[in-house]
């Protein structure tokens, strides 16, 4: 069954602005007819992990063994000043799974977290091995920063990028309040992967197990996305944080895995000229690797423009607009607070709040989201102007949620106060 492809528009009035929001709908898996994953496992063992930290790791590691199978391969991985190899590469058969477990209780806290050599270490274990059509990830769990080996910040995104281009991906989990959550989004991004902010120890088996879910929903992969607009389009804007590339005909977007557990969305702005009364405004272009590893067809679907757009269409177009407008102001105001400007930060929120309630106002957005993305906002306000501690609970939870935003997983959560 090919992925889905849906594609809404929406001109307001006679302007010359037009929303586009593509919507990837992959298909689900039969039942027992996942792909096999390839997963290193790369666990912070440093000494501010020592206690309860340490062992709700482990014990997440033991529950996420006991769902992996003999078509699966894991290698684990921890780490303080030094990268060890606690279990090999192999398939996780029940005497595997036995040694495994095993090794895991034996594990000790040290000091020190060389994060970069335990990257490459979790990577390299993996590409060891060739599982067919398989999906092969790192995931990497710290509560500390870089201080030992690379602690440069643009290396080791860097090596999480080329990680990725080697056919890994890297997905990232900061604990608590004392890691480097700009340096773990950005190796997420840049590795393709997942990031989540885990606010205490009781928080990891939930985030292992979810990470697996998508893992083992992933239907199609390397998805390239093309929107090609027509000669009376003047300009055209990727409003989604993905990796783009302008080409001669159009803008081509790497999307990169589906998963048939949620739509995955990319939104873009078009500027046309405001004489044009097209019935079109481009084409849509899709092409992905299928559940076999092999090159599907191209998905073509046109854009179409019509004279009103069915309020449906407009909620869910301008819904997804606002969720990264306030994504975006979210990080705006945490880079001015950082730098000393607080009255700026709650500026930037405060301009899109202003966006939220008029589009309310117009009834172009519907009350829950609105509720939602306000509710985002003020808590983004209570941070700047609140206490330590509550600060970074609520900065971390929302820059988590802003990240999976911008690159196009925007199902709401509502972060409340006391999670």
């Amino acid at each position: 069954m090919p992925v889905r492809l849906e594609v809404l528009s929406d001109r307001p009035g006679t302007g010359s602005t037009v929303l586009v929001l593509v919507r990837l709908i992959a298909p689900a898996h039969d039942e027992g007819e996942r792909r096999p994953v390839n997963l290193s496992l790369v666990i912070d063992r440093s000494s501010s992990m020592r206690g309860p930290r340490l062992k709700q790791a482990l014990d997440a590691a033991k529950e996420l063994l006991g769902r992996l199978g003999p078509k699966d391969r894991l290698s684990i991985v921890s780490f303080d000043a030094n990268a060890s190899v606690i279990c090999e590469p192999g398939p996780v058969t029940d005497e595997r799974r036995a040694m495994m477990k095993d090794a895991l209780e034996n594990l000790q806290s040290g000091v020190g977290t060389n994060l970069g050599a335990a990257l490459r270490m979790g990577a390299n274990l993996i590409k060891t091995s060739f599982v067919r059509n398989s999906i092969s990830r790192v995931l990497l769990l710290t509560d500390g920063q870089a201080s030992v080996g690379i602690t440069d910040n643009d290396r080791l995104t860097a090596m999480s990028e080329a990680i990725f281009k080697s056919g890994v991906a890297v997905t990232t989990m900061g604990l608590g309040q004392g890691y480097d959550d700009e340096l773990l989004i950005e190796m997420a991004s840049r590795g393709q992967g997942g990031y989540y902010y885990l606010a205490s120890p009781g928080d990891i088996p939930a985030a292992f197990g979810r990470e697996l879910e998508g893992v083992f929903s992933i239907s199609a992969q390397e998805t390239e996305l093309k929107l090609v607009p027509h000669d009376d389009i003047e300009s055209l804007e990727l409003l989604h944080k993905l990796e783009s590339e302008p080409q001669q005909d159009g803008l081509l977007v790497h999307v990169g895995d589906l998963s048939s557990a949620a739509p995955r969305h990319v939104l873009f702005r078009m500027r046309i000229d405001e004489a044009s009364r097209s019935a079109t405004a481009g084409t849509v272009i899709v092409k992905y690797k299928d559940a076999t590893g092999s090159a599907s067809d191209a998905h073509i679907v046109g854009v179409a423009l019509a004279e009103q757009t069915p309020m449906t269409a407009v909620h869910e177009i301008v819904a997804e607009d606002l969720k990264l407008r306030v994504a975006n102001a979210v990080d705006l105001a945490w880079a001015r607070r950082t730098s000393g400007q607080s009255g700026h930060a709650l500026l930037a929120l405060r301009e899109v709040h202003q966006a939220v309630t008029k589009a309310l106002a117009a009834a172009r957005c519907e009350p829950a989201v609105a509720e939602e993305l306000l509710g985002d906002l003020a808590n983004a306000e209570i941070a700047i102007n609140e206490g330590s501690a509550e600060r970074e609970k609520l900065r971390r939870g929302l820059r988590e949620k802003s990240q999976m935003t911008q690159i196009g997983h925007s199902v709401l959560h509502n972060l409340r106060r006391d999670e």
